[in-house]
């Protein structure tokens, strides 16, 4: 398949993540996790150690989604 050697243009946010960070309890370094919306156990990204969470609000995070369309919203508008 031939490449396109078109100019494009910039193409904007489609969606988003939120990411929250975790502070693990032994090395004191942030785990990002992505949301998460039930209770549950991680493993730190740094030291391995597991630790248990506290889920984030759901609503919180359709509060986000919904002020930002989404992400698409967070586009810089001098691109636009």
């Amino acid at each position: 398949m031939a490449m396109d050697k078109k100019v494009q243009e910039p193409v904007p946010p489609c969606g988003m993540h939120l990411l929250f960070e975790y502070e693990c309890p032994n090395c004191h370094r942030a785990t990002d996790i992505n949301a998460p919306s039930q209770p549950g156990v991680i493993r730190c990204a740094w030291c391995g150690t597991r630790f248990p969470i506290i889920p984030v609000d759901p609503y919180v995070v359709d509060y986000f989604r919904l002020m930002t369309c989404d992400g698409r919203a967070a586009a810089d508008p001098d691109y636009l």
